[in-house]
């Protein structure tokens, strides 16, 4: 099935959106571009990016597993995060742990989608609740020891390797999510 978009479908869309209760819709120019890599046979790596005027380009993993890249100002700096992106993914498919890592990193795509749907349409005990964030804190540990076990790849993708900024690591503070919320 291809879809279309013309002016009609657009307004249509924006003025069912703006009934639904949206204080805002703006309709600009926008290229949104989906580029695919092949790895292997059976494995494709594709990226949505979108280049809007006077705003951030968003560059965004769509498979084998969606993951938000980053947002950037220029073309140089998307090109370079899309290159970067690509190869570390080519390295990390050299590795013999890709179909595990892959597994794992599907299930915690459906983990995202099956904990959206609890929030978004059943009234969830505060136990269960509780009892979820503290399995995620024992998950955050995991990838804790996993990375302190592990030794480091020799070679990075780009002498300036800062492309994953390190995030306060949810293990190492071994607070829970309402103990966050309440400081």
């Amino acid at each position: 099935m291809k879809y279309t978009i013309n002016p009609i479908s657009d307004d249509l869309v924006n003025t069912v959106v703006r009934q639904l209760g949206a204080i805002s819709v703006k309709t600009k120019s926008a290229n949104v571009n989906v580029a695919t890599f092949q790895l292997s046979e059976n494995i494709r790596i594709k990226y949505k990016y979108e280049m809007k005027e006077d705003e951030p380009f968003y560059l965004q993993r769509i498979s084998p597993y969606p993951l938000l890249i980053g947002t950037c100002e220029t073309t140089d700096q998307l090109l370079a995060m899309l290159r970067k992106d690509l190869k570390m993914f080519q390295r990390a498919y050299k590795s013999s742990n890709f179909p595990e890592f892959l597994a794992i990193m599907t299930k915690l795509t459906e983990a995202r989608r099956r904990t959206e749907d609890l929030f978004l349409h059943y009234n969830i005990p505060a136990e269960s609740l509780t009892q979820i964030d503290q399995d995620l804190l024992a998950i955050f540990h995991g990838l804790r020891d996993a990375k302190r076990s592990a030794a480091p790849i020799a070679e990075p993708v780009f002498p300036d390797d800062d492309f994953l900024m390190e995030a306060p690591d949810p293990a190492d503070t071994g607070d829970s999510v309402r103990e966050r919320e309440s400081n």
